[in-house]
């Protein structure tokens, strides 16, 4: 299972902040399977931790493309354009990621705080209200 051995070293190299050495051996799992959601997400997380937005993004979209029911990657860019102040994209992942996930109170959450990084009080005023109640729902299960 030479995906499986790859990720799991990958994920034990990015532990020890051996980023580089993590990102090659997810590429070399990635040989195997171009498609694997789990390498693909590893990937992009890793260009993050090194601070390569540019990559990470390319990864997370190669993720959709491939893998267009991956919450994960959705969340992913929401949360890095978001960082990087582009809240219109933001929004735009976190709502996708939400539509695929409708009863994710983080995503509601995030979503309130972009929309109010623009000045959209009202609007995530809403979404803060969802965060809330999915959050007593799950309180009481």
């Amino acid at each position: 299972a030479p995906i499986q051995i790859a990720t799991n070293m990958g994920t034990a190299l990015l532990r020890l902040e051996r980023i580089d050495e993590a990102i090659e051996s997810y590429r070399e799992g990635l040989k195997y399977d171009s498609a694997n959601p789990v390498l693909l997400d590893n990937m992009a997380a890793a260009f993050a931790k090194r601070g390569d937005d540019n990559e990470a993004i390319k990864y997370a979209k190669l993720n959709i493309t491939a893998n267009p029911g991956n919450i994960d990657a959705y969340d992913f860019l929401g949360g890095i354009y978001s960082r990087r102040g582009d809240y219109e994209n933001s929004i735009e992942y976190y709502m996708k990621a939400l539509s695929l996930n409708p009863n994710d109170p983080l995503l509601n959450w995030n979503i309130a705080l972009a929309l109010e990084k623009m000045g959209k009080g009202d609007e995530a005023a809403k979404y803060v209200g969802h965060y809330f109640n999915l959050n007593k729902r799950g309180m009481h299960q």
